[in-house]
């Protein structure tokens, strides 16, 4: 690996299945694959280093407590990270594995993860009042609904994408509730 003088760096996280599970549920389960050493401008928490003197000049940096029960904190806290010009690199070789239970292989967690996304990164365009973002989040939430339903004729196939449809009607769904201030409290006890 090559030292940079990123003050954070991001690495893969490979997807690892307790049990054999079809095509077309395990190609949702992707992972980044960006050039060593690229800057980019995303966080995820799965496969983070953060270099000790930055957290020490930025003390303010927290996961916000807002998204202890819908998720997205690591999203949030990426997003309070790049406002301040933090330079992230992407570390190829520094892979982590995740373990991806029985009840997670299933379409209808998958469901479930789409509308979430997109319903958390509304709350959070509209957090930081990112007007133009919301514009184009309504714009993308009407483009995935018909693109969704369209593409719904196509999951009885048998085909590596055949729940596209499905999820990005999920997506769909989450981000114009999201618009409404409506929370999925995905880690709510209970769930």
């Amino acid at each position: 690996m090559v030292v940079t003088e990123g003050d954070l760096a991001v690495g893969p996280v490979i997807p690892v299945f307790e049990k054999k599970v079809p095509l077309w549920i395990s190609c949702w389960f992707r992972h980044h694959q960006i050039r060593d050493n690229t800057t980019i401008n995303f966080i995820e928490t799965g496969n983070l280093a953060i270099r000790a003197s930055y957290l020490q000049l930025n003390p303010d940096l927290r996961f916000d407590q807002r998204f202890n029960t819908t998720g997205a904190e690591d999203s949030y806290f990426g997003v309070q990270v790049i406002k301040k010009g933090t330079k992230i690199w992407w570390s190829a070789n520094a892979k982590t594995f995740e373990t991806i239970p029985p009840q997670r292989a299933k379409i209808k967690w998958l469901i479930r993860r789409s509308y979430r996304g997109a319903n958390t990164f509304t709350f959070i365009i509209l957090l930081e009042k990112e007007y133009l973002k919301i514009a184009k989040k309504i714009t993308t939430n009407f483009i995935y609904f018909f693109i969704g339903a369209l593409a719904l004729l196509l999951t009885p196939l048998h085909f590596k994408y055949r729940y596209f449809g499905l999820l990005k009607l999920a997506e769909s769904a989450g981000g114009f509730v999201g618009l409404f201030n409506f929370k999925y409290h995905e880690y709510e006890k209970g769930r």
